[in-house]
């Protein structure tokens, strides 16, 4: 077997099926983490997580990622994960980076729209000064027109 396998592969590769779902549950009462709180870490909900307690299999790399939140190997319970460890791992490494890198990013996109925001309020602000102004001229207009008129 590669040890490149897909995350889709690693789903489907086990050889003592083990009700994953139940080991889930078992890490989370070892661990003393109630569901609202590990459904918080993982940044799912509640449902969510019931779901995934409810499920047979589960996938290696979600049980690494349940694994992380809750200071737990599953290895020890489910041995093959072993076998895609260190895959598995540079994935997550891969989409912690991803994950600073698109904080940074999105806060570069919130200053920037930040100041976008300022321009447009300040071009508005002249757009009423320039409004008025022909508001006026037409006002003037319309009082020259009425008084050649008498």
């Amino acid at each position: 077997m590669s040890a490149l396998l897909s995350i889709s592969d690693a789903y489907f590769v086990c050889m003592d099926p083990k009700h994953h779902g139940a080991i889930l549950n078992t890490a989370m009462n070892s661990a003393g983490v109630g569901v609202a709180e590990l459904a918080r870490r993982m940044k799912m909900s509640r449902t969510t997580l019931y779901k995934k307690l409810d499920q047979e299999v589960l996938d290696f790399y979600e049980l690494l990622r349940f694994g992380k939140a809750l200071n737990y190997d599953f290895a020890q319970d489910i041995p093959e994960i072993s076998m895609y460890k260190d895959h598995l791992q540079t994935i997550a490494d891969g989409e912690e980076e991803y994950s600073s890198r698109g904080k940074i990013e999105l806060d570069e996109c919130r200053k920037s729209l930040g100041h976008y925001k300022d321009e447009a309020y300040k071009l508005a602000k002249e757009l009423n000064i320039w409004k008025d102004k022909y508001i006026q001229v037409v006002e003037e207009l319309n009082a020259l027109r009425n008084s050649t008129k008498g």
